[in-house]
């Protein structure tokens, strides 16, 4: 009988660790994700800068309204061999896009995948990607910084 309760405990630990240890890898982004839908902000502006060995522009603020990309704001002398106004737009990340960029990379084809989250209001600050480990230059990190929540 000794043995049977030692098993049982033994067996229902490891059930609970496991879990534990699912909902660790999960629990960062979800709850991040969680800090940030309950704010329910549909108005900002948020600063996206890439830091990669890329060309182009790499720095602008987007101005979200009801939700949506509205304006984005970037100093045109450093647009890059025909770059628009329409491409920077198009490739500017509201934090929704970022919270569904993450949840949708396909982590496992990559050497590394790391996101740091705002403490105050859970939008990523920074998602870093090394693409290759042995391969040098291919690392692309987004920055998301200056967020202002607006009124209407």
């Amino acid at each position: 009988m000794r043995n049977l309760n030692f098993t049982l405990v033994l067996a229902l630990s490891i059930l609970f660790i496991s879990c534990d240890a699912d909902n660790e890898l999960k629990s960062d982004f979800e709850m991040a994700k969680e800090k940030w839908q309950s704010y329910q902000f549909e108005h900002y502006t948020v600063q996206e800068n890439l830091s990669c060995f890329c060309s182009g522009l790499l720095e602008w603020t987007l101005k979200v309204t009801n939700n949506k990309k509205d304006t984005v704001y970037f100093e045109n002398s450093k647009l890059y061999k025909g770059q628009t106004y329409q491409m920077v737009l198009t490739e500017a990340k509201t934090i929704e896009d970022a919270f569904e960029f993450i949840e949708n990379f396909d982590k496992d084809n990559v050497a590394s995948f790391n996101v740091i989250y705002d403490e105050k209001y859970g939008y990523p600050k920074s998602i870093a990607i090394d693409y290759q480990k042995e391969l040098a230059d291919d690392e692309i990190t987004y920055i998301y910084s200056n967020f202002i929540p607006l009124s209407k």
